[in-house]
């Protein structure tokens, strides 16, 4: 059997990036990247494992897990949202 390594990695929403105002599903983050959004931080209020309809704002700290390139697929995901003039996530 093979063994995967999945590790979560903290991401915060800076302020510009192209996930801000948008919803989870709508973003398909998973479909792209093969990542998982596992838990959002908000003002210091955790909110596990976040629907579809989750809406993210600038300052949320997002939990992400995945294998080491769905992580790295993930920042790319991102940054080419910020070649676009939109925005990054920077990691936490």
């Amino acid at each position: 059997m093979a063994e995967h390594s999945f590790d979560l990695q903290w991401v915060r929403l800076e302020p510009g990036n192209g996930l801000i105002n948008r919803r989870i599903g709508e973003a398909e983050i998973r479909k792209s990247t093969g990542v998982s959004v596992v838990c959002i931080i908000r003002e210091q209020q955790l909110v596990s494992n976040p629907d579809v309809g989750f809406r993210f704002q600038s300052g949320d700290l997002l939990a992400i897990i995945g294998s080491g390139e769905a992580r790295a697929c993930f920042h790319h995901f991102v940054e080419r949202r910020d070649n676009d003039g939109v925005g990054v996530a920077a990691s936490a």
